[in-house]
């Protein structure tokens, strides 16, 4: 009986970090565009400029490695 348990806890695991995996996809095409679209240097290389491009390099980076 543990041993199914155990199983089937394994199998929900894998489940759910597989949707958290898909839940948080987003094309590389539309994460190119939005890079380009707020990059500093259209935005007088605000501070928000400079911190949403990192954070999107980093999502771009993320997508790449999972995929």
């Amino acid at each position: 009986m543990i041993a199914v348990l155990r199983k089937e806890n394994e199998a929900m695991r894998l489940l759910l970090k597989r949707a958290e995996h898909t839940r948080n996809e987003m094309p590389r095409d539309v994460l190119n565009k939005l890079i380009r679209l707020v990059h500093p240097d259209r935005h007088n290389n605000s501070q928000a400029a400079n911190e949403a491009t990192a954070w999107l390099l980093l999502q771009r980076g993320a997508v790449h490695d999972a995929g």
